[in-house]
């Protein structure tokens, strides 16, 4: 079983070597999508496999609710992969232990939208406008002494553009501390 798990993140770790290269090729203007039919519900579930060991060591509660499985939709899968790992991994990292990490998955006539929610430090209201600006990191990285790259955000903003969808992030509103990251991709 943790031989199982250490080839999984090997791999992962060599999926996301490839992704920061793709991130170069995006600056340079030869980013191409390879949109296909494919099943969201499939894909998020399979990245959300990935955090279950990271939530156990954490004692963080994380749970996937969906409404959209059989569902297929026009994405480039690999990349709806790099935008799901790269929202799962900031909320771990922004969380507490004993807190909760969610991903919601949601449908109407128009849209499919992914939400990836926690209960950690939320987002600093300050500097939420400049969340997806290439290189930024946000006060609460600095505060907390978080390490990264600025790029994660920036980097899935690019592509959720090229889907022609959106992003956005907001401060939970249901009464509990930590933040909402909201992926709507269109039909």
């Amino acid at each position: 079983k943790q031989l199982k798990y250490v080839e999984r993140n090997a791999k992962r770790l060599l999926h996301l070597i490839n992704q920061l290269m793709d991130y170069r090729r995006a600056e340079l203007g030869v980013f191409k999508l390879r949109i296909a039919q494919a099943n969201v519900h499939g894909i998020v579930a399979e990245n959300f496999a990935y955090y279950e060991n990271l939530a156990h060591t954490k004692k963080i509660k994380y749970t996937l609710h969906s409404e959209v499985e059989g569902e297929r939709l026009l994405v480039d899968e690999q990349y709806l992969e790099l935008i799901i790992n790269n929202l799962l991994s900031n909320a771990f990292k922004y969380s507490y232990e004993g807190g909760t990490v969610e991903i919601v998955l949601t449908h109407d006539a128009e849209s499919v939208k992914i939400e990836v929610r926690d209960t950690g430090v939320g987002l600093d209201k300050d500097n939420m406008k400049r969340l997806f600006d290439r290189f930024y990191q946000g006060g609460n990285s600095r505060r907390m002494h978080i390490d990264g790259t600025g790029i994660g955000l920036h980097l899935c903003k690019m592509i959720v553009d090229m889907h022609k969808g959106t992003i956005e992030a907001a401060n939970r509103a249901d009464g509990q501390r930590g933040s909402v990251f909201t992926v709507t991709l269109h039909r």
